[in-house]
């Protein structure tokens, strides 16, 4: 009894030895692997202090995901309230938006409802379709298939205008005038196309032109006009910038002072004179506006010259036909009011991009030297200071 005794205090010495444990696993082959044990981190030491608290988490910093939820069902409150904060402090430190002019602007509703009045005001009437219809069967009427003369004509009024259809053509009444609009069959192109006037061809053109800047990626490089396009060699914008305006409704504007103005000067100078009188106006005014962004060239922007050109072809009319006034229907308008309400809707419809004052007055300025290179003899008066006197009493008349 004595020896059993003293080998069970031997062995219960031995185990108390402080050594790595060891785990004995069976490999596939029936031999033994024996590999340590990682120590537990929170094991109790060997000075009897307790179990090693985990490192504080610093303020903000997310919550580990265990992939469970609570019995309750809900995710762990701690990462939730530690995302809100992540939510909280980038919304803080994002800058803030900038305020943009929410609603309506005035200036084009003005703009538009200036152009409905004398819509309403000037619709013609049936009997000015008639002579329309006649004018268009005397000049093309051997493009004109046998009976189309004849055929009865469908009218369809609105207050702002009126419609017909006739001679396989779309013709709308507006502004006082009946033209044809679109051609509703491939023979109807034999007779439509020879009829378009000046001001549709000009009107259909900016139209284009308009539709091609919203399309285009990089319009305001090939398309507008201005001091950095001009020093880069693109010169075509001087011209492009007049058949694309900044908005629709500034073209709608545009359109309107055309079909008021162009006819009488296509009577003047013909079809395609007054169409290379609108470009080179409209290359002018291009030139003019851009010089004028040469003060503040960093933040200028490329612009549209649709205003200045149409400047240049009122200017124009009214050098030829100083006297003559306007006709809307059955109203009669002086040139120089024509002016002055060309300026005023050019400031309501032109949003084209917060162009500065002068830089505004300069490319309308600039489109009126298209008289001078139409009447060369002006240019000369005016430098030789005969022909000023003679242009303010031009001026008086006008007004």
């Amino acid at each position: 009894m004595g020896f059993a005794s003293l080998g069970l205090v031997v062995l219960a010495v031995v185990s108390t030895e402080r050594r790595p444990a060891v785990r004995r696993v069976r490999g596939g082959s029936g031999s033994d692997f024996d590999y340590p044990i990682p120590p537990n981190p929170f094991a109790p030491a060997s000075g009897g202090a307790g179990p090693k608290p985990p490192p504080p988490r610093p303020p903000g910093a997310a919550a580990p995901d265990f992939g469970f939820t609570l019995p309750g069902g809900e995710d762990e409150p701690a990462s939730r309230a530690v995302a809100a904060d992540h939510a909280a402090g980038a919304a803080a430190a994002a800058p803030p938006a900038p305020k943009g002019k929410g609603g309506l602007r005035f200036g084009p509703i003005l703009c538009l409802g200036l152009i409905a009045a004398g819509c309403v005001l000037s619709r013609p009437a049936e009997t000015g379709l008639f002579a329309a219809l006649d004018a268009h069967h005397e000049l093309y009427g051997g493009l004109i298939e046998p009976g189309m003369r004849d055929a009865e004509a469908l009218v369809r009024q609105s207050p702002l205008g009126s419609a017909a259809l006739h001679s396989d053509i779309l013709w709308v009444g507006l502004l006082g005038a009946w033209m044809p609009l679109a051609p509703l069959s491939t023979a109807a192109l034999r007779h439509y196309w020879p009829a378009l006037g000046a001001a549709q061809l000009l009107a259909y053109s900016t139209l284009g032109g308009y539709l091609l800047r919203r399309v285009l990626p990089y319009s305001e490089t090939f398309l507008a006009a201005s001091l950095g396009n001009a020093k880069k060699g693109r010169i075509w914008t001087l011209v492009t910038a007049a058949f694309s305006p900044a908005g629709l409704v500034h073209w709608m504007h545009a359109a309107a002072l055309m079909l008021l103005v162009v006819p009488t000067l296509e009577a003047q100078l013909g079809k395609w004179h007054t169409v290379a009188a609108f470009a080179a106006a409209g290359a002018c005014a291009s030139l003019a506006s851009s010089l004028a962004q040469a003060p503040f060239a960093k933040s200028a922007r490329g612009r549209a010259s649709t205003s200045g050109a149409l400047m240049g072809l009122i200017a124009l009319r009214a050098s030829l036909l100083p006297l003559a006034p306007v006709s809307v229907g059955a109203y009669e308008i002086s040139i120089g009011r024509v002016l002055l309400l060309h300026f005023a809707l050019e400031l309501l419809s032109n949003p084209n991009p917060r162009p500065k004052g002068a830089e505004r007055l300069a490319g309308l300025l600039g489109g009126t030297a298209v008289v001078g290179i139409h009447n060369p003899e002006l240019w000369r008066e005016l430098r030789s200071g005969e022909g000023w006197g003679r242009l303010a009493d031009y001026v008086k008349k006008l007004l």
